[in-house]
């Protein structure tokens, strides 16, 4: 890729031309993947990549998104710059009116099936379908193995992996286990969505509460070592399809409370991180090129500790785009400069209320907004909202939140700022 800061850089750069993208995964359980995001907060993800595809890919998404008022919006009030239309393949508009997870599956499998193309298909955590599986472009269970915690050693050198404690093929193995690992540690389940699968536990109580709350999971289980991290970051790397160089695209600063449970992630444009060097040394000679030999390549996110003696330990790997894909890209593009946190929520409310209490304070095009607005959804009398948060220091970050709430935006992240006096920013 070009090192000219005057491109634009999207994901179209690292698949081929007419790939054809859907930032979803299976639904509930499977056997091998983790899901608890309610389908609501799936149709704002599966739309975060309208704003950093790029013209020579498509990308699937729910109808929801693809609503006229949500296109008005970002387009004509938020100013947003999106996707065109003719790139982008819906899904079935009743998904939403099956309740049961598996059904939901099961009918979103056959809909993947008619609107992709043989060897033209990405799906950040595909399904494991023999119908599906010439459409991939790459092997399925290339894809799942690379974003099965267990399986870090297969691309990772030892050390840097956290010491592993504890392996389990399923939940009951790890209820029934009497061993207590030493603590503080931490219990995951081997692949999962937005954190559904991550416990740390301090003590033994905690301990047996995850083991309860995992008894009856029928995904790999394991424990590892708890590291006290001075930086908590997530990497943004992407793996050219044509063998061109991998590249480092940018990282985010994980967003914790006090307990050390993600919440969101931290870009700061003007913060210089020293050590952010050394991994990219690290990423781009001891790693990436295993990545690439096992047959995987495209967007994707490394979680990455590193603790006071500056030892960098890869914790989470990420095989697809992440929750801060699309505002890497927008800062690697230079269309922001100052410092964001992101926030998905809602909004009740018509369209003229959006337009009042959220569009005055999103506008891409004023410099005084608080809100950097990639993906929007309409149901019913409700929009779901994916934004990063403006904001300068913590006192900033509490006024701003709490202004938000005033207007009736709600969110998981909003309500852990406003609600914790200890936050790790």
């Amino acid at each position: 890729m070009s090192s000219d800061d005057s491109r634009i850089y999207t994901l179209s750069d690292f698949y081929p031309e007419n790939t054809i993208y859907f930032y979803g995964f299976p639904a509930g359980e499977s056997l091998h993947f983790f899901n608890l995001v309610p389908l609501e907060k799936e149709e704002i993800v599966a739309a975060r990549p309208f704003v950093c595809s790029g013209d020579k890919m498509q990308v699937v998404c729910y109808p929801s998104a693809v609503d006229h008022e949500v296109r008005e919006l970002l387009t004509e009030h938020l100013h947003v710059s999106l996707l065109s239309s003719d790139k982008i393949i819906t899904l079935p508009p009743d998904l939403h009116t099956i309740p049961d997870k598996k059904d939901r599956n099961l009918v979103m499998q056959k809909a993947l099936l008619e609107i992709t193309k043989n060897g033209k298909f990405i799906m950040a955590q595909p399904f494991i379908d023999e119908d599906l599986n010439s459409h991939y472009l790459i092997d399925s269970k290339i894809t799942i193995a690379m974003n099965d915690k267990i399986k870090r050693s297969l691309w990772v050198p030892e050390k840097y992996l956290p010491e592993s404690y504890q392996k389990f093929s399923c939940g009951k193995d790890f209820a029934a286990d009497n061993t207590i690992p030493p603590l503080p540690c931490v219990v995951k389940v081997s692949s999962s969505s937005a954190g559904d699968g991550v416990r740390i536990c301090f003590t033994k109580e905690e301990f047996e509460i995850a083991k309860k709350d995992f008894s009856k999971l029928k995904v790999k289980i394991m424990t590892e070592k708890f590291i006290h991290a001075v930086h908590n970051l997530g990497i943004q790397i992407g793996i050219p399809y044509d063998n061109g160089e991998p590249q480092i695209i940018g990282f985010s600063q994980q967003f914790v409370d006090a307990e050390g449970n993600y919440l969101g992630g931290v870009i700061d444009p003007s913060k210089k991180i020293s050590i952010i060097e050394k991994i990219t040394k690290i990423l781009r000679n001891e790693i990436l090129p295993n990545v690439r030999k096992l047959g995987w390549f495209g967007i994707g996110g490394i979680d990455i500790l590193v603790d006071k003696d500056d030892n960098i330990y890869l914790i989470d790997p990420n095989f697809r785009m992440t929750a801060f894909t699309s505002f890497i890209f927008l800062n690697k593009n230079k269309q922001f400069n100052r410092s964001l946190i992101s926030f998905m929520g809602d909004f009740e409310g018509s369209k003229d209320d959006f337009i009042k209490k959220v569009v005055p304070i999103a506008q891409n095009d004023n410099d005084d907004s608080l809100l950097k607005v990639v993906a929007l959804t309409k149901r019913k009398n409700s929009f779901g909202i994916n934004a990063g948060i403006f904001f300068n220091g913590q006192k900033d970050l509490y006024k701003t939140c709490n202004y938000l709430a005033s207007l009736g935006l709600k969110g998981r992240t909003l309500e852990k700022i406003l609600h914790s006096k200890s936050l790790t920013l």
